[in-house]
């Protein structure tokens, strides 16, 4: 127990570590690649939209590499290390089990590929309505002076409602996948439970004893491995962003689509 706790700490600390190194070098290419831009190209942007990039984006980016990418490795090595110890008290009920996994694992990852339109709505809902608010400030004096706060208002609540729609739809899958997991894995529990008490397969109480005490200590990490599904989506767009960034440098500005 306390290796597992000095190796949890060096693995957490280390997976946090080089997800921020990983943020830190994109930050660093992202400014340098907007600052040469020329003066004219920059000024013709709408800036305030980019500094998402900064932070939102960042953390999924850090959320694609830490929990995504690694985590879902660490997982990985944890499940198969359990289910090789499963295989070792009766091979027909793992075989079993790794079939539930597969089928709810693919159901999952379905489930989060319809995320992605509505996290690519949200994200440019959200880098509209922070460009709209630092065109406003940078604006503060010509609008007092023609008197249009309540046109500015106006027009920032119907972005703000944009917005909030546009997350309620991505939150509905996430609430359906946070929900759905665990039923999945206890259900697949309970059907290991029912084929023990079949006459074809013999299983001592020793035995179906351990089998469900290995699958109570998988269970954490199996809400965690569906979760990566999630993490590579978000991480993905904010990535296929930060790249397109990236090379319009020395470029001139082109139209924005209405969802990028």
């Amino acid at each position: 127990m306390i290796l597992k706790l000095f190796l949890n700490y060096a693995e957490n600390i280390d997976s946090l570590k080089q997800g921020e190194l990983f943020v830190k070098d994109l930050r660093e290419k992202i400014f340098s690649a907007q600052l040469s831009w020329s003066a004219e190209s920059f000024l013709q942007r709408s800036y305030g939209k980019y500094l998402l990039r900064y932070s939102n984006d960042m953390k999924a980016v850090q959320n694609y590499f830490t929990k995504g990418i690694l985590a879902g490795i660490m997982n990985f090595i944890f499940i198969t290390t359990g289910l090789f110890i499963l295989a070792k008290i009766n091979l027909w009920l793992t075989l079993i089990f790794i079939g539930g996994l597969l089928f709810v694992y693919a159901a999952v990852f379905l489930l989060s590929s319809f995320q992605k339109p509505f996290i690519r709505a949200s994200r440019s809902n959200r880098s509209s309505l922070l460009a709209f608010v630092a065109k406003s400030f940078s604006s503060f004096e010509k609008i007092k002076q023609r008197q249009r706060e309540k046109e500015s208002i106006e027009k920032f609540n119907l972005r703000s409602d944009n917005l909030y729609l546009s997350i309620m739809r991505m939150n509905r899958i996430e609430s359906l996948l946070l929900s759905v997991t665990p039923f999945f894995i206890f259900a697949m529990i309970s059907f290991l439970l029912w084929q023990m008490t079949r006459r074809g397969i013999i299983v001592s109480a020793g035995d179906g004893l351990m089998m469900i005490l290995t699958l109570l200590m998988l269970q954490g990490h199996l809400r965690k491995l569906f979760k990566v599904p999630g993490y590579i989506n978000k991480g993905k767009i904010s990535l296929q962003k930060i790249a397109r960034l990236l090379q319009q440098q020395g470029e001139e500005p082109k139209a924005e689509p209405l969802v990028n």
